[in-house]
This record gives C-alpha cells, structure tokens and sequence, in this order.
C-alpha cells in the first residue's frame, strides 16, 4: 500500500506517493494520521498533508529510506541538516540519531551562530548549551550579522555575559546565559500539528472539489 503525501511548505505544493512501511514502523507522528488509510493518503484527492517541512528536507528522508544515506562520504553538510530537522519534526528516532551525530562530528565546519539556531529549531539541548558557552568564550566579538540573526534583546544580554565572563565572573555569566536560552524559548513560535487532521483533510479536499 501507498502512502500519499502533499508537502504544504512555503516553497512548493508538491505530490509525493511512497510506501507506508516506513512512515507507521519508525515515526509515531504518523500512526494516528494514517488510521483509516481508507480517507487518508490512500489517492491524491485524499493526501495526507505535511506542513513542518519544506520539498528539500522531506526529500532528504526520503533519500535516507530508499537510499540508505548512513555514511558521510560524498554527502554534503547541509543534507544531514535536512535530515535532521525533517526526522525531528516527524519523530523519527533512527535517522535522527544518525545526523545529530554525523553533524556534531563536523560542529568545526559549522558557524557558531547556524549551530545555536539548528539546535533550537530541533531541541537538542545539549547543543544549544555547550554552542552558547564556546559563544560567550570566544576572543571575536559578535558580528552584524549575527547579531541581526539573534535580535537586538539576544545581543544585550550575549554581551553582558561575555563582560561577566571576561571578568571572571563565571557565576553571573552562567545565569544570563540561562536565562538567554529561557528568552529564546519563549520567542519561537509554537509549531502547527506536524501533520493535518483526518478531518482537516477531508474538510479541505471536499472545498477543492
């Protein structure tokens, strides 16, 4: 049987018919979508409809499913970050591991800025904690534009904990790092379910008929 998936990203409406299998075994984000297969991704009047993704990081899951992409020869960085943030936005434990690891083994090819971003869009944590301390660190002061990309509040508080750092003053700096990470939590933007109702579907399907 054939699942049938729209991609609903910014960039593209694209149709993609792949098989099942792989999207009930490893991801949980699909077993309640996919319960009647009767109504939902069964044609493309009735797809299942994805809308954390764009066609690129999708596309690189796919890859990884029928191309069994486990090494790092000849596969560019950017790929396992599709990768990654496709996995984590569908819950695919295995390929998820697999590109946290590969992209932590090349976090020196990885600007500091595009780590701490990453691992907040993905929730990884233990990035996001270790990617801040190396920020605050560093002998380079913050750019323009990475300032632009972390925001006027973001850069207040960065410079006041590497002030407290500079100094010596390891205690301080640690709390407004904290409470950095706290802010930005706060700032992302609550994601749509990762994939639309049974009844969204079918309500959204019977309006374009």
């Amino acid at each position: 049987m054939r699942l049938i998936l729209r991609d609903l990203g910014k960039v593209q409406n694209t149709l993609f018919c792949v098989h099942r299998h792989f999207f009930l075994k490893h991801s949980t984000a699909f077993t309640d979508a996919l319960e009647f297969p009767q109504l939902v991704g069964s044609s493309p009047s009735m797809p299942c409809r994805l809308v954390r993704v764009t066609v690129e990081e999708f596309e690189c899951l796919l890859d990884y499913f029928y191309e069994c992409i486990l090494s790092v020869d000849d596969i560019p960085i950017g790929k396992w970050v599709l990768l990654l943030r496709a996995a984590t936005s569908y819950s695919f434990t295995r390929p998820r591991e697999i590109a946290m690891r590969i992209i932590q083994s090349k976090f020196s090819i990885i600007p500091l800025v595009d780590r701490i971003i990453l691992a907040e869009q993905c929730g990884i944590t233990e990035w996001l904690e270790s990617s801040w301390e190396e920020f605050i660190r560093r002998n380079e002061p913050m750019s323009l534009e990475e300032g632009m990309r972390f925001g006027m509040e973001t850069v207040i508080k960065v410079a006041a904990a590497r002030e407290a750092q500079k100094l010596r003053r390891v205690s301080e700096a640690g709390e407004i790092l904290a409470d950095v990470m706290a802010i930005r939590a706060r700032m992302v933007s609550p994601q749509p379910p990762a994939i639309r109702s049974r009844t969204a579907s079918i309500s959204m399907q019977s309006t374009q008929l």
